[in-house]
Parts: structure tokens; sequence; C-alpha cells
């Protein structure tokens, strides 16, 4: 192979210039086999059923399919099917070459790929022909052109023989907008191995070249998330592959909750000593806990080098921490897509949050206490909807809430129980309701209140100086 990729940091981003390279890559050689027995699996199921019935649409593309759980004739006719025509076009032009040996080396996959699909019947429609290749192919290299810029220098000549069109590149409209974020990043069904776009650009880069196409894609993934405020800016390591083996795990990855002290075993076992037998219940509505457990819900602040998620909720006393959630369309495909995810997993913290969110902020009313608190930020047209999609948020799910592993919040549902079984938080609550819920009302009640204290004053001094009047 004449030319090779090599990466080129600019910015932040990924960007992939050809050098060249006359020799092959030994990892593509011999050793081939046996990178392929050590390679973790990645298990890519398909969504319930009782989940699609509820919210199909929050688990189907939009824009373009990616991976064999696609009908047929959409996954061929998707408008999106000619941009990874143009990439595969676009990757082969980069390195002029032909596609010879990529093919050959993706088609050596075709069985290991095959299995990470739980859900495939024997009788699946890319199993004729080379099919299955071609859709590892196509996919891989649009994938690959989504999350990282490839760049040919001048200097790098293309031998136009192997690109039609005399070397000319085709432009890929691979628009890295929050919708295509979503089709790509959010959707369960909607993956193919990320070993496989590690196989793609191994192919073609320099073989002393030590970056990965994980490490490219995390750094977007991660300045995604961040953009959006579901994670701190502070710069994490990548992820391993035995952790986000394709790109809905990787993004998942970055929501696992921190260790903290919940995790320590002493904490755990003070936690389960002093709840006993006592089974976890539903969680109230955020207007509930304010009103009977005299709670304030406050922003959590941050420190500028700390790591956080949105699951980082804590609670001190009266006053419950929770990081600002903003909301809209593409907020509840992504934790549908994780809650349904995590049906996979051992522990469960995105189900818990959502499972806390959900019955939090299930009506209007809710909604409006949380957005004055500043905790939540949502660009529906209502309350009213913003309240309607976090009641459906759950809908179909299951979790073990007293498990304290898969709900890492069960120790706070406990202590908000018992501030609202206290009669002094429920009048405390109710007076602040009723009297300080607002602005306005705390202004009326300071004057209120002033013009009391005076009056009670001029009594007890009319009353002092009648029982001892001056000499």
């Amino acid at each position: 192979m004449g030319a090779r990729v090599r990466f080129t940091a600019e910015s932040g981003d990924c960007r992939v210039g050809v050098s060249d390279d006359g020799g092959s890559d030994p990892a593509m050689q011999g050793g081939q086999g046996s990178s392929q027995s050590q390679r973790p699996l990645a298990i890519i199921p398909k969504v319930r059923e009782q989940l699609r019935l509820v919210s199909g649409d929050l688990f189907t593309p939009r824009n373009v399919l990616i991976g064999p759980y696609h009908d047929e004739k959409e996954y061929y006719s998707f408008p999106w099917m000619e941009e990874k025509k143009k990439a595969v076009h676009n990757l082969q032009c980069l390195v002029g070459s032909d596609l010879a040996d990529l093919k050959s080396t993706l088609a050596g996959l075709r069985r290991q790929v095959r299995s990470c699909y739980t859900h495939l019947p024997d009788d699946h429609y890319m199993d004729r022909g080379d099919d299955f290749t071609l859709m590892l192919l196509r996919d891989g290299c649009y994938l690959l052109s989504f999350f990282i810029d490839f760049v040919k220098p001048h200097a790098a000549a293309t031998d136009s023989s192997n690109c039609e069109g005399g070397g000319r590149e085709q432009k890929v409209l691979a628009t890295k907008d929050n919708t295509m974020f979503r089709d790509i990043l959010y959707l369960l069904e909607n993956q193919i191995p990320l070993f496989v776009l590690e196989t793609i650009l191994k192919q073609y880069r320099a073989h002393d070249e030590p970056q990965s196409a994980l490490e490219c894609i995390a750094t977007r993934v991660e300045r995604h998330l961040q953009k959006q405020l579901y994670i701190s800016k502070t710069t994490r390591p990548v992820p391993s592959m035995s952790t986000s083996s394709d790109l809905l795990r990787l993004l998942y990855s970055y929501f696992r909750r921190r260790t903290q002290e919940e995790a320590d075993s002493s904490l755990r076992l003070r936690e389960e000593e002093q709840q006993g037998r006592s089974l976890t219940g539903r969680w109230r509505r955020a207007t509930d806990y304010s009103r009977y457990a005299d709670l304030r819900f406050e922003l959590k602040g941050f420190r500028p080098d700390e790591e956080w998620t949105i699951l980082d909720i804590q609670l001190h006393g009266g006053t419950m921490y929770i990081p600002l959630l903003r909301v809209d369309s593409n907020t509840w495909t992504m934790l549908r897509n994780l809650m349904a995810l995590e049906e996979e997993e051992e522990k469960r913290p995105v189900t818990a949050y959502c499972y806390f969110m959900s019955q939090l902020a299930c009506t209007a009313e809710d909604v409006g206490l949380l957005q004055r608190a500043k905790v939540l930020e949502h660009f529906f047209g209502s309350d009213e909807q913003a309240a309607q999609g976090f009641n459906q948020l759950c809908d179909g799910m299951a979790l073990d809430i007293d498990n304290l592993d898969r709900n890492y919040l069960k120790p706070f549902w406990h202590q908000l129980h018992k501030r609202c079984k206290k009669p002094v938080n429920q009048f405390k609550g109710f007076f602040r309701e009723k009297y300080c819920g607002t602005l306005f009302h705390r202004m009326v009640f300071s004057i209120a209140l002033f013009f009391f204290v005076t009056q009670a004053m001029q009594v007890v001094y009319a009353a002092l100086s009648y029982h001892k009047p001056p000499k």
C-alpha cells in the first residue's frame, strides 16, 4: 500500500493526513488472528418489544441507519446510503488504493461481528453474498468521516486510476448537529462494534501511529456531552474498549457514577442498619417534598476542576443539590436508550436517576418549582409538555429499588421519608409554601411581621408604663 494515514491534533479534534509508507502494517499480517481472539466482544441487543410499543419513535433513526437491525428495503433505500458510498469513495481517494485488502479483512471479521448482534435471524438478508461485509465497510467509513477530519496534503498525490472522477473527492454531508448525534450515538439498535472502525483505520494509517480510532471518537463524544451539560468540562481518560465496545456504550461510560462516599463499605453497613427492613417506596413530587419535608432544591455547584455528571445528586439536611438538567426531545431518546442498555448491566445508575426525576417532576407545578430552583431547564412549549415527557420516561422499565447496587439514590429516599413524617417539617413546609412561596408573598409577610413586632412592642411598653408610671 503506497500511502497511509497519519494523525495530527488540531484544536482538540482528530485530523488525519496522508504520509508515504512503503511498508505494510505488521498488525494486519500474521498477528491478526491472535488480536481478533483477544478482542473484547461487543454485545448489541435489540430493544424489548414492550419498550418499543410504548415509545418506538425514541428507538428509531431519523436520518441514518447503522448496522443490520433494520428492514432490508429501508436500509438500502434510506437517503443517507448515498452519503455512506461517498465516504467509502473519499477514503479510497485519500489513500490512493483499491479496497480489496480492506474488504478481505472485514470479510474475515464477519462471523465475529455477526455474533455481536444477539437478535439476528439465521436467514438474515445481509447473509446473502457480500452484503454484510459491504455494510461494515460503508457504515464504518461513514462513522469515521463523521468523527475524524480526513485531510489530504497537497504533497500526497492520489492514484486517479483507483478513484473515479479523476481523484476528485465527493462531499460527505456528515453534519455534526444534534440530530445526527442522536442517530449515531443515542440509539441502541443503530450500532456497529468499534473494533470494526479500528480495523478500517488500521488498514490505512501509518504503522507507527499510536492513536486509535477510539481515542479520536471519545474526544468528540466527550465534547458533545460537555456541550449539552451532561458532564463536567474536566478532561477524562479515554475509556477502554472493554467498556466502550460500541458508540452507545462509549457514551454510557461517561455516565458511570464516580466513586464517592456511598461506595464505602462502612457507610453502606451504617445505612442498612438505620433503614432496617423498611422497604423503599415511590418518590414524591417536588412540591410534596417542599410542602411536607420542608425540602429546598438548589443547583449543585462544582469546582472548575471537579469531575461530575448529571447523576451526582446530594442531600444535606433540608437541601437537595441537583446538577442542572437541560431537557429537549433528544434527552428522552438518550435516557430511554441508556436505560434499555442498562438492562444488560449489573449496576443501573441512569435508570435510578430517571426514576427519581420522572416522579419528582411529574406535573407542571413540579416542573415550575424545579425551574425556579434552577435545577431544570426545558425547551418545550409549556411546562405541561415537559411534565408529560417525565411522566412517560420510565414506562415499561423495571428497577429493583431496594437494591443499593442498582438504586444508588435509595438512601436519599429513606432520609426524605423520615423528614416527611416529622410534624415540625410539615408545619415549616406548609408555612413557607403558604406565606413565603413567592417573592411578593415574602415581601408582604416581612412587612406584616415588621408591623406586628412594632405593635407588640408598643403594647409591651404601654403595659409597662401603666404598671410602672414614670416618677
